[in-house]
């Protein structure tokens, strides 16, 4: 079964590395990485891009 799969990472991470993530979306293809410019670890809630492909996400379920 294929399972909708979305990935968040913020570009100015500096706690986890956005590799990671990548490595992720290599071992599963029918994920999405959204890379948000500027967000860091604790603060990527804050920044629209997140809150906006959450909703998309969520409504799309």
């Amino acid at each position: 079964m294929r399972t909708a799969l979305l990935l968040v990472h913020g570009e100015s991470d500096t706690y986890i590395p956005i590799r990671h993530s990548e490595q992720l979306l290599s071992l599963a293809p029918q994920a999405r990485l959204l890379r948000v410019d500027g967000a860091a670890h604790a603060d990527i809630h804050q920044f629209p891009a997140y809150t906006d492909e959450l909703w998309r996400a969520l409504k799309s379920l």
